[in-house]
């Protein structure tokens, strides 16, 4: 983000070396900047953007100043890289772990870890562990499960996990977010159905988590049967949206799902 940018470069001024371009770099490894100013990012600062090797062993470091934020923009930049970041999992997966590590660099950590979704004999265990530590952030393990949904049929034997926090997600956290990541694998995960239905039967009326839950139901097909009661009262809803983040599409969702 861009504020891990700037606090990137007030980090690199405060260990003495100029870093500047590296940390501009992490937007182009990232994503974030277009195809035309990456090529000039890349000639410019060495295409380090581009280096997985490079980024890692900054990751694996401890960058002094402004709470490790330098760190942080590597572990965004390895999960920008995607898969051709494989070789960094091992040291993400460490990061995880780490309970003595700044919260947002584990946070940065278990997101890049489902960006690169490869290796999931080490960065499966890594996400569940972070995602029992009932003292982080709700939210954060929901990232978290997220980025264990992103390995696909590898983590079928996480679906319990996920529904525990599923029903802790529904006084503490977003539990639409979560619905999403459970129909990835959802032909994996046709035990969170009915805690889904309880969801949706409990959600505020045309709220974007009414949208979600009823386009992840629909993603179940016939396995999501007994949610019809469910989905035809918020297809009879005239609820207008309250928060800013409803956008009003809760019945059509429903009307999708059914």
């Amino acid at each position: 983000t861009g504020r891990d940018l700037d606090r990137g470069r007030g980090c690199s001024r405060d260990a003495g070396q100029d870093w500047s371009g590296c940390f501009r770099c992490t937007a182009c490894a990232s994503g974030s900047l277009e195809k035309e100013r990456q090529k000039q990012c890349h000639s410019q600062h060495g295409g380090l953007g581009g280096s997985t090797n490079w980024w890692n062993r900054l990751a694996a470091r401890n960058c002094p100043g402004y709470r490790g934020w330098g760190k942080g923009a590597a572990i965004g930049a390895l999960g920008g890289l995607g898969k051709e970041a494989r070789s960094a999992v091992p040291t993400l997966a460490e990061i995880l772990r780490n309970t003595k590590a700044l919260e947002h660099q584990r946070y940065l950590a278990a997101v890049a870890l489902g960006q690169i979704a490869e290796d999931g004999q080490v960065a499966i265990p890594a996400l569940e562990a972070f995602i029992r530590e009932t003292s982080v952030y709700c939210p954060d393990r929901i990232s978290a499960a997220r980025s264990l949904c992103a390995f696909g049929a590898q983590a079928k034997e996480s679906v319990p996990l996920l529904i525990s926090l599923l029903e802790e997600a529904r006084t503490q956290g977003d539990p639409g977010e979560l619905a999403v990541a459970l129909g990835q694998i959802a032909p994996h995960a046709k035990a969170a159905v009915e805690p889904l239905i309880r969801v949706l039967h409990e959600a505020r009326p045309g709220s974007l988590t009414v949208e979600r839950v009823a386009v992840v139901l629909g993603v179940f097909g016939p396995d999501a049967a007994p949610a019809i009661p469910v989905l035809l009262e918020a297809l009879k809803s005239t609820e207008v949206p309250e928060h800013p983040n409803d956008r009003g599409h809760s019945r059509e969702a429903a009307a999708e799902a059914l």
